[in-house]
């Protein structure tokens, strides 16, 4: 009688994939658990904005730099000129 008691628990625990515990974040078929799967799609995600970011900050400071030389440019050439 003790066996007939087992073998329901043990359908039971089959039948609960969520209680299973993967050992290499793997289950058996060979499958990435859902919660290592967000952790790379989290990962990825957060490389690429900031990967963005830094070049938006890159292009921003040559715009910068590039508008500020071009006005020390002209506000020089119009002081060798008299007229500043």
């Amino acid at each position: 009688m003790s066996q007939k008691q087992d073998d329901p628990t043990s359908k039971e625990q089959e039948s609960h994939p969520w209680d299973s515990s993967f050992a290499d974040d793997r289950d058996d078929q060979g499958n990435l658990s859902r919660t290592k799967m967000r952790r790379q799609n989290h990962s990825n995600t957060m490389v690429t904005v900031i990967l963005i970011a830094i070049i938006v900050v890159i292009a921003a400071a040559s715009l910068v730099l590039r508008v500020s030389t071009a006005k020390c440019r002209e506000s020089a050439s119009k002081y060798r000129k008299g007229g500043g």
